[in-house]
């Protein structure tokens, strides 16, 4: 059985940010990353996230991870453009 995984949602970030935070990705990269979190706070589910990005589902599942670990330290989404994903 899998575990469940981690979700950013409304309560922990807003629409209207991720989209600010978008358009002021400093690369491709990091827009994808941001409007992949935005497309699982809209209700898709993590595989049709990977098939939309041309990424396996582990790679949205670190985008998640790293995500979720910004907003729990309170840094803010701009750490999010500094995140090279290995």
């Amino acid at each position: 059985m899998s575990r469940p995984r981690n979700m950013p949602n409304a309560e922990n970030c807003t629409l209207e940010e991720l989209e600010i935070a978008a358009k002021a990705a400093p690369s491709r990269g990091t827009y994808d990353r941001l409007m992949g979190i935005k497309a699982l706070v809209l209700g898709l589910a993590h595989d049709q996230v990977a098939a939309l990005f041309a990424v396996d589902d582990d790679t949205v599942s670190r985008w998640v991870r790293h995500f979720m670990l910004i907003l729990e330290n309170n840094v803010g989404l701009k750490i999010f453009a500094n995140y090279r994903p290995r």
